[in-house]
C-alpha cells in the first residue's frame, strides 16, 4: 500500500510544470523568460509576438491542458470518448453543430498573420504538454492518454463560448412563441414586454411596461391556480457581468478607468489564464496585462497600455428558430417548393464501448432540432464568416478607433465590450459578427417565409457605438443598451432587467473623481436596492398577522438592505418576492405552459413590473384561483418565505472541479472550499453558489502597476501545484490586490 502510494504521489508530481531554470522550447526565435509571482501568474518576457504566443501555449497546457481538452471536447461532441457512456447524450446533443467540421473549415479561412501566431501557438501547446514529466494527473484517473492539440481545437474552444453564451436551441424564442400562441393578445403582452421603467440604456430612455388586461380582455373569468411545475422558485437563467468606464475627467489621477467582471459558471479550474506579457515591436517595448483562455493565442480581456478593454453578454439576437413546414423524413416546404435536407453521418467514440452512428440532418437554415413540430436553428455560430480569432489583434490597438475595428470585425459571441484610453477617452460598442433579418427574431419563422434565411452579416460601420459621452462614464450589465433603429439592428435576445445596470449607472453619477479602489468597490456593491420596494410590501403584510413577532419584523426592516452573508432580513425579503411572482406567474402562463419549447425559466425578467402592478392595484380578474384575496395570496407567500434563514446559508460556494462531480472522494482535493458569500442578482455584486465573477479586473491603461485583479481559484489546474488555490481567498473577501505583483517567486528560461 505505502509502494502504491509513493507511486501515485511521483505520478502526480511528475505532472507539475518546471517553475525554475532552464528549459528548452523548439521553434523559438530567442529565449523567453517565465517570472511568477507569488500567486503563480505568468510575467512572460519575448522578443517578438510568436515567441509569446508559443511560449503562452507551452504554459497553457502545462497548467490547464486537461481544461482545454474539455472545451474542445465539449464543443465538438467527443466526451465521450474520454469519460464513456455517461457523455454519450451530451455528444449527441452538441453533435449536430459538426463544430470540429466547421473549426477544420475555419482555419483555413484564417488571415495569414492570425494563422501563423495559430501555428506557433499551437506548437508551443504540444511542447508544453510532451515536457511533462508524467502526462497530466486527471488522465492517470481516467485511464487515457491526451491527444494532442490541433489547430482546429483552437477554434473549437472559442466555439465553446458561442455554447456556454448563446442559445444554441434558442429556448428564448421558443418559450416567446408558445406565449404567443398560448394566451390572449392582452395577457401575452406581459411577457412580451421590451422594456420596463428599470431601463437603464445608454442610448434612449426607459420604455414603458404594458397596461395590465382588463376583465373584458380576459377569455374567461379567473385564472387557473399552480398547475406546472416551475422548478422551483429560484428557476431562473443567471445573468450577471458588469462592465464600465470612467473617463480622464472623473478619475483622481486623470486616467479613464475600466471595471470589468465577467461572470459565467464556476468551476475548478476558473476558464480564464492570467498573464502579464512584455515583448519587443518596432525598436520598442510592449506590455499587456489580463486574462487568456487556455487554447487559444488572444488576450481576452485587460490592458495593452494604450487601450483597455472588457466585456458582458450583450444578449443581442443572433439565433432564431425557423419551423420546418410540412416536414417529413427526408424534406421540408421552403420558399420555392420542397428542400431536401441535408444528411451528414457523424461517428461517436466511446470509451470502453463500441463507436455509435449518428445522422444529423441539416436544413438551408442550419441543423434540425428534434422537436415537435420540427424546428431548425440559424445560428450565429454557422457562419464561417462570422467565428474568426481576430481578437488576437486587439493586442496591437492604439486608440478607440483602432479598437472598434478590431472589435466590429471580430468572430466572437456578441459582447457589449467597454473601451477605456491612455488619452483619458472612453467608449462602448457591440463585438462579434450579428445576423442581418427582415424579420422579427423574438419568435419562430416559417421555412416558407421569403424572409425567413438571413441576408448576409451586419456591416461592420452600421454597429452602433458611443464613443466620448458626455456624461464622463459608460456602463453595461446585461441591459438593453440602446433603442429604436438600433434596438432592431442588435435585436433582442433576452436583455437582463436593468436594475443592475441602473444601479451601476446612478453610483456612477454621484461619485466624484475616483481611483481604482473605488471602482473596486462598486463591483463589491451588495446593496439591495431593487428589494426595498418588496421589502416595504412584505412589512405591509405582516401587519396584518397577528403571529409575526417584533423580532422578526426588525430583521425585515433593519437588517434586509444588503446581501450580505450574515444578513437575516435579505433573505426572507428576497424569498417572498418570488413565491409571489411563482403564484402569479404560473396562473398566467398555464395556458402556454403544455406547448412546444415553453420553458419557464426562460419568461423574460421584464415581466417583474406587471407582476407588481397586479399586487398593488389587486385586480380581481388577474388573481389565480385558490385564493379568495390578493391579501389571501400575499399571506400564504409569506408562510412559505418565513422559513428563510441567514442568507450565508443559502449562498455558499459550489466550485467543484469535473472529476470530483463523479468522484466525490476527491472533492476535498480537488474543490474550492464551500463557504458563504455575499451578493446576489439584481446587484452589482451578483454572486451564487455556482455562478459569480470569473474575475474582478480594474485597470487604468498605462497605469497598469496599480491594477486590481481578482480571480475564483488559483492559475494552476493542478491541486499539488502551490497555485491551485493562490489568490482565491482574495477573490472570496474582494481584498484589492494588484495584477502587476512585485514579488516574484520563480523564473524560468525557455531556450531555442
Amino acid at each position: 500500500m505505502a509502494l502504491t502510494g509513493a507511486t501515485l504521489t511521483l505520478l502526480l508530481r511528475g505532472s507539475l510544470p518546471q517553475l525554475d531554470g532552464n528549459g528548452s522550447l523548439a521553434g523559438l526565435d530567442a529565449r523567453v523568460v517565465v517570472e511568477r509571482d507569488v500567486r503563480g501568474i505568468p510575467h512572460l518576457s519575448a522578443s517578438s509576438k510568436a515567441d509569446l504566443a508559443r511560449a503562452t501555449g507551452y504554459l497553457h497546457a502545462q497548467d490547464r491542458f486537461f481544461q482545454m481538452d474539455l472545451l474542445r471536447r465539449s464543443a465538438a461532441g467527443e466526451l465521450a470518448a474520454l469519460f464513456g457512456r455517461s457523455a454519450l447524450a451530451a455528444d449527441e446533443y452538441l453533435r449536430i453543430h459538426r463544430f470540429r467540421a466547421q473549426a477544420a473549415a475555419i482555419v483555413g479561412e484564417l488571415e495569414p498573420s492570425i494563422a501563423a501566431l495559430l501555428a506557433v501557438y499551437v506548437d508551443g501547446v504540444n511542447a508544453g504538454l510532451q515536457s511533462l514529466r508524467a502526462r497530466p494527473f486527471e488522465y492517470w484517473i481516467l485511464r487515457a492518454s491526451p491527444e494532442p492539440w490541433r489547430q482546429e481545437d483552437s477554434v473549437l474552444v472559442l466555439l465553446a463560448m458561442f455554447l456556454d453564451l448563446q442559445e444554441e436551441r434558442d429556448q428564448t424564442d421558443a418559450t416567446r412563441e408558445a406565449i404567443r400562441r398560448g394566451l390572449t393578445p392582452s395577457m401575452a403582452r406581459l411577457f412580451l414586454a421590451e422594456g420596463s421603467p428599470w431601463d437603464a440604456p445608454l442610448v434612449g430612455g426607459a420604455l414603458p411596461s404594458p397596461p395590465l388586461p382588463t376583465a373584458d380582455e380576459m377569455s374567461a373569468p379567473g385564472l387557473p391556480e399552480e398547475i406546472i411545475d416551475p422548478g422551483g422558485a429560484d428557476a431562473v437563467r443567471e445573468q450577471g457581468s458588469n462592465a464600465w468606464a470612467i473617463d480622464g475627467s472623473r478619475s483622481s489621477h486623470g486616467g479613464a478607468i475600466l471595471a470589468n467582471d465577467m461572470h459565467l459558471d464556476l468551476g475548478v479550474p476558473n476558464v480564464w489564464y492570467p498573464v502579464h506579457w512584455e515583448w519587443e515591436e518596432g525598436g520598442a517595448r510592449r506590455r499587456a496585462i489580463g486574462m487568456t483562455l487556455p487554447g487559444a493565442p488572444a488576450l481576452v480581456v485587460g490592458s495593452n497600455g494604450s487601450v483597455a478593454w472588457g466585456f458582458t453578454n450583450s444578449y443581442v439576437d443572433g439565433v432564431d428558430l425557423v419551423e420546418l413546414v410540412d416536414a417529413d423524413a427526408d424534406s421540408y416546404k421552403g420558399v420555392e417548393g420542397r428542400v431536401p435536407f441535408r444528411r451528414f453521418d457523424e461517428t461517436i467514440e466511446v470509451k470502453g464501448g463500441q463507436p455509435v452512428a449518428l445522422s444529423v440532418r441539416w436544413s438551408e437554415f442550419g441543423p434540425v432540432l428534434g422537436e415537435d413540430p420540427p424546428r431548425a436553428v440559424q445560428w450565429i455560430a454557422h457562419e464561417l464568416a462570422a467565428v474568426n480569432l481576430d481578437l488576437v489583434r486587439m493586442q496591437d490597438a492604439v486608440d478607440i478607433e483602432a479598437s472598434l475595428e478590431i472589435l466590429h470585425d471580430c468572430g466572437i459571441p456578441a459582447q457589449n465590450v467597454v473601451l477605456a484610453a491612455s488619452d483619458g477617452r472612453i467608449a462602448w460598442t457591440v463585438a462579434g459578427r450579428l445576423p442581418r433579418r427582415a424579420f422579427d427574431g423574438r419568435f419562430t419563422v416559417r421555412s416558407d417565409d421569403v424572409r425567413a434565411r438571413w441576408s448576409g452579416l451586419v456591416a461592420s460601420s452600421q454597429v452602433p457605438a458611443v464613443v466620448d459621452p458626455a456624461s464622463g462614464f459608460v456602463w453595461s450589465a446585461n441591459n438593453r443598451a440602446v433603442c429604436c433603429a438600433e434596438l432592431e439592428l442588435l435585436g433582442d435576445g433576452g436583455y437582463s432587467l436593468a436594475a443592475r445596470a441602473g444601479q451601476i449607472r446612478d453610483a456612477l453619477a454621484e461619485m466624484g473623481p475616483v481611483g481604482e479602489a473605488e471602482m473596486l468597490g462598486l463591483q463589491l456593491d451588495d446593496r439591495a436596492l431593487f428589494l426595498r420596494r418588496w421589502r416595504d410590501l412584505l412589512l405591509r403584510v405582516l401587519e396584518a398577522d397577528e403571529e409575526v413577532t417584533p423580532e422578526v419584523v426588525a430583521r425585515i426592516r433593519d437588517d434586509s438592505d444588503r446581501a450580505s452573508s450574515v444578513s437575516t432580513g435579505y433573505g426572507l425579503v428576497r424569498r417572498f418576492r418570488l413565491e409571489v411572482h411563482e403564484r402569479v406567474l404560473d396562473a398566467w402562463v398555464a395556458p402556454a405552459a403544455g406547448l412546444a419549447g415553453f420553458d419557464r425559466s426562460y419568461l423574460l425578467p421584464q415581466v417583474e413590473e406587471s407582476v407588481w402592478q397586479a399586487v398593488n392595484q389587486r385586480p380581481p380578474h388577474l388573481l389565480p384561483q385558490g385564493f379568495l384575496s390578493w391579501d389571501a395570496l400575499l399571506a400564504d407567500a409569506w408562510s412559505e418565505a418565513s422559513g428563510a434563514g441567514l442568507w450565508g446559508e443559502r449562498n455558499r460556494l459550489q466550485m467543484r472541479h469535473p472529476l470530483s462531480r463523479a468522484l466525490p472522494l476527491l472533492s476535498r482535493w480537488l474543490d474550492m472550499p464551500a463557504e458563504s458569500v455575499a451578493g446576489d442578482s439584481r446587484m452589482p455584486r451578483v454572486q451564487g453558489p455556482g455562478f459569480g465573477p470569473s474575475e474582478r479586473l480594474v485597470v487604468s491603461p498605462g497605469k497598469e502597476e496599480v491594477a486590481i485583479f481578482h480571480m475564483p481559484g488559483g492559475v494552476s489546474g493542478h491541486p499539488l501545484s502551490p497555485f491551485y488555490r493562490a489568490g482565491h481567498r482574495d477573490w472570496v473577501d474582494g481584498r484589492a490586490t494588484r495584477f502587476v505583483a512585485g514579488e516574484i517567486r520563480y523564473r524560468l528560461e525557455l531556450r531555442p
